[in-house]
């Protein structure tokens, strides 16, 4: 009877573990460490001229540099 209770704990132990290997992969983080369901719009930069930080979508892209507004754009330009 005692072997059956083992048993019975250790096939319970493994489940557990095989749940938490399942959650781990399911949640992982990519290489960046966010979440696979962070979007683009969430990720904050700092602008190029003021330093200010703003969300990537919200920011001017320009030549792999961002920047907060078309002003700071056009001062870092000349």
């Amino acid at each position: 009877m005692l072997k059956l209770i083992y048993i019975a704990i250790f096939g319970a132990l493994i489940w557990l573990g095989l749940l938490q290997i399942r959650r781990y992969l399911t949640h992982r983080k990519d290489g960046n460490g966010l979440d696979a369901a962070t979007t683009l719009a969430s990720r904050i930069v700092p602008c190029a001229h003021c330093g200010i930080h703003i969300p990537e979508a919200d920011a001017i892209n320009h030549q792999g540099q961002f920047f907060c507004c078309k002003k700071h754009q056009k001062l870092e330009q000349h």
